[in-house]
């Protein structure tokens, strides 16, 4: 069952890799004028002393509605009976979350060109000076700040608590599947 959790957990956790990787494989070279309006705008919506305290701001809300969600769910309700195993998984999730907001700091660099190169992919030059001057008004500046505390909104984590109770209903079955399959796998490659 702990299993089944922390692979429920591993997979809401992933990052959205095919989609950095197709990014990455239709990079195109954009012009320049258009990349520095680009990281005119990124700059001003996530300025750059403000980005880890953003990413904690963040990571912290979504993963404890994750973690409620998980332990609400059908096969996780009796390990929640059990302090010992609760103290297991709870301990488990911190260290998830830590790891998780450490790499998320170390992968920010990345993340800003990738949206740098995304903004200017997507929009011209003026039009981004347009956004980046949206972004220096009191209500851009509010909004730029506000919409990163949007995954701790309690509605937004009300729908992640359902969501991680809803994918965890049918995680031992899918993984005890995924287990034989692989040992079927295994069993025809080895003959």
């Amino acid at each position: 069952m702990m299993r089944g959790a922390a692979l429920a957990l591993a997979l809401a956790l992933l990052p959205a890799a095919p989609a950095l990787a197709q990014q990455a494989a239709t990079a195109e070279a954009l012009d320049s004028a258009r990349l520095a309006a680009a990281g005119r705008v990124i700059d001003t919506m996530l300025p750059p002393a403000e980005r880890e305290a953003m990413i904690d701001g963040m990571m912290g809300p979504m993963l404890q509605a994750t973690w409620q969600g998980i332990m609400e769910s059908p096969g996780m309700a009796e390990l929640s009976k059990d302090p010992g195993a609760e103290q297991v998984m709870r301990a488990y999730m911190d260290r998830i979350t830590q790891r998780a907001s450490t790499q998320l700091k170390e992968m920010m660099p990345g993340m800003i060109a990738a949206m740098t190169r995304a903004y200017a992919r997507r929009f011209t030059a003026p039009q981004l000076d347009e956004i980046n001057a949206f972004f220096r008004t009191p209500t851009g500046r509010t909004y730029a700040r506000e919409s990163m505390k949007i995954m701790s909104d309690p509605d937004v984590q009300a729908w992640q608590r359902e969501s991680a109770r809803k994918m965890m209903e049918h995680m031992p079955q899918d993984a005890e599947e995924l287990q034989r399959a692989l040992a079927a796998s295994k069993k025809s490659g080895e003959q």
